[in-house]
């Protein structure tokens, strides 16, 4: 069974390793070059992958889109969740730094979002990328074992 990182790896050649659990390399989305267009992809104790573009603000989603896979690749197998927490690993939390950074990057698009455009004057595809970012959030606080504010 491959796992999501190496299933983005396989994909995202230009990767690099930075760290134990974390790559780099031209966002897949915009093609940025070394100095611009930085991507990163982190593997959580989860398995689940991360992304995020810190040029274009692309999430994990148009990241895995742009490099041909589905939303499913980034996330493991359920029978994998459940057999590292057979282990005893904690699989079902983000820790608290991947956990706001995310949120961080999803708040900024959103206000990024309605203020360039507005709500009112939004294009279809602003508002879908907008609602979205409010998606990202959700699944990243339940992520984290937190509730949504409503």
């Amino acid at each position: 069974m491959t796992s999501p990182i190496d299933k983005v790896l396989a994909r995202w050649t230009e990767a690099r390793k930075v760290s134990q659990n974390s790559w780099r390399g031209p966002c897949p989305c915009c093609g940025g070059s070394k100095r611009s267009g930085k991507a990163a992809v982190t593997e959580t104790s989860s398995g689940a992958v991360i992304a995020h573009c810190f040029a274009c603000g692309a999430n994990g989603l148009q990241i895995v889109e742009a490099l041909g896979l589905e939303p499913s690749d980034l996330y493991p197998p359920r029978e994998a969740v459940l057999a590292r927490e057979a282990a005893g690993k904690r699989s079902d939390r983000l820790d608290a730094y991947t956990g706001l950074r995310l949120i961080a990057s999803e708040a900024i698009e959103s206000a990024r979002l309605i203020l360039v455009m507005g709500m009112h004057d939004m294009t279809d595809s602003r508002r879908e990328r907008l609602m979205e970012s409010a998606r990202s959030i959700a699944l990243t606080l339940r992520a984290c074992g937190l509730r949504e504010i409503r």
